[in-house]
């Protein structure tokens, strides 16, 4: 193989056809991501909807008859999980906001 049959070095590698760009074809990278978001913003909503029940626990296991160290204990627990709840929101409403952004 001789050195001709090389492109030259100044040819840009993304300049050469690709099999993606075929006239009146869709990139498959579309379909990908709408099928991504088909299946994400359902669980997404899912996720913000369990999040928003997990943010009153503590508020509703607090107005029950319930005391000792286990009591304690659980409401502690509750409310450390109550703490995480903004972090988990935040990254369910980003990857619905995503899947929307996706939608076609």
């Amino acid at each position: 193989m001789s050195l001709s049959t090389f492109p030259p070095a100044s040819a840009s590698p993304f300049a050469m056809p690709s099999p993606f760009n075929v006239a009146g074809a869709a990139c498959p990278c579309t379909s990908v991501a709408e099928t991504c978001a088909a299946l994400i913003m359902p669980l997404a909503e899912s996720s913000l909807r369990t999040l928003q029940d997990v943010r009153a626990l503590p508020r509703d296991c607090a107005a029950r008859d319930w005391t000792g160290q286990a009591a304690d204990l659980y409401t502690e627990q509750l409310a450390q999980l109550a703490k995480a709840v903004p972090s988990a929101e935040h990254l369910a409403e980003r990857a619905r906001v995503l899947c929307q952004g996706n939608e076609m």
